[in-house]
């Protein structure tokens, strides 16, 4: 799989351009694109990640898809740089609203955020999670 998109119409996420250096130390450095778009807003990022990484990205929206019926509080996944952080807020289970931060790295000189990407809890936020898993390879 190429890529994910995360979109209500509105807002977009992209997880895309996976990019694995090869060997299997879970310390593999390894890396993917994130994109986000919002009302005259683009922005690309490359993120680095561990090869432990795509299993927790994976499990963060494995765990948003087995807690459909909703969750209290904010949960939140983010990059080993701290360059995009991607938190999920529940509305009672109907929704899941996911918002992208996007930071330019340590010496940080810009951010982005889009908020609340709506995914409908059930069947959607369940297929986004499959979708997340194949594009990571786990």
């Amino acid at each position: 799989m190429e890529r994910v998109v995360i979109t209500d119409g509105s807002r977009t996420a992209t997880l895309s351009a996976a990019h694995r250096f090869g060997g299997s130390d879970l310390y593999a450095g390894e890396s993917f694109t994130i994109s986000i778009e919002d009302d005259g807003l683009q922005v690309e990022r490359l993120v680095f990640v561990f090869s432990h990484g795509w299993i927790a990205l994976a499990a963060f929206f494995q765990d948003l898809a087995d807690s459909w019926r909703g969750w209290d509080g904010t949960k939140t996944w983010e990059s080993i740089e701290h360059d995009l952080t991607i938190k999920a807020r529940s509305d009672a289970g109907r929704h899941c609203l996911l918002s992208f931060t996007v930071r330019n790295g340590p010496v940080r000189t810009w951010t982005a955020q889009i908020g609340d990407i709506s995914i409908d809890a059930g069947e959607d936020l369940a297929s986004l999670a499959s979708a997340v898993s194949r594009w990571a390879g786990v």
